[in-house]
């Protein structure tokens, strides 16, 4: 199951632990300014529901460990410091509310999660915050809410295949239970579903947020849009900072892995 592992969730614990925190590039307005308005898309994060799934771990010499990743309580920042649990990843899910378009972004994990305070674990700065900074990998897909699941297309089909995500929804949760994910168990392809239960101890489970995205810890205001940019029949973000005028955090092809492509998320985003 390394493949389902990897490509799923529990690759930003086991296979990332490791990797450094890079950091993202800032642009000028010309940079924008100099793309043909046909390749380039406006979303403003106001008009997505935002969903976190996130992992912690009890550090406690006692807890075996089939027991030592769980889910992250609701009252996390209220028991954090005074238990032996600590969050150590966050991924999230940008659900278009007007639109099918949905956004999965990953963000990076750190070999140093118990330094300052520990990362996704100082309350005044994670509480309700997420950061363009933290992000790794950028996931654009639909969903399908009839049929209930979320699709993400490979843009480069030579080195895969597409990733479907089948899911239900209780109120505030979306929980996926099932993907279409190709892995030498299934011979690489696409064509059998495989359960998440049989692969992981724990649900995987987005819970709706309340939180801001910003781009750094030490700004002040909240980014409120985004591009996506057409490049070469590929797809980069660009993330306006509100704090600085006219720059932009740019999130390059290579951290947009699974996409459609640019005409057909143009089409989705004008009806």
């Amino acid at each position: 199951m390394e493949k389902i592992i990897k490509f799923v969730f529990i690759v930003f614990i086991l296979y990332s632990l490791s990797s450094c925190k890079k950091k993202i590039p800032i642009v000028k307005y010309e940079y924008l300014n100099k793309i043909s308005t046909n390749n380039k898309i406006q979303f403003k994060i106001s008009d997505f529901d935002i969903y976190a799934f996130n992992i912690c771990e009890k550090s406690k010499k006692e807890v075996y460990n089939t027991e030592r990743f769980c889910e992250c309580p609701n009252n996390f920042f209220e028991i954090n410091q005074k238990d032996s649990i600590k969050k150590i990843e966050e991924t999230y899910l940008f659900i278009n509310t007007k639109t099918n378009l949905v956004f999965y972004l990953t963000t990076f994990s750190h070999k140093h999660i118990w330094q300052n305070n520990g990362f996704l674990n100082n309350r005044c700065l994670y509480k309700d915050k997420m950061y363009v900074l933290d992000l790794e990998y950028i996931y654009i897909g639909t969903q399908d809410t009839v049929a209930k699941k979320i699709e993400f297309k490979n843009p480069c089909k030579d080195k895969g295949e597409d990733m479907i995500w089948h899911y239900s929804k209780n109120k505030d949760t979306i929980s996926i239970n099932k993907v279409n994910i190709a892995t030498a168990e299934n011979k690489y392809t696409i064509t059998k579903p495989i359960c998440l239960d049989t692969v992981f101890s724990n649900k995987i489970r987005f819970k709706k947020v309340d939180y801001k995205l910003y781009n750094e810890t030490n700004d002040n205001l909240a980014i409120k849009t985004f591009y996506a940019i057409s490049k070469k029949g590929r797809i980069e973000i660009l993330f306006k900072l509100e704090t600085r005028s006219e720059e932009y955090s740019r999130i390059k092809v290579k951290r947009v892995p699974y996409h459609m492509g640019y005409k057909e998320i143009n089409e989705i985003q004008k009806k």
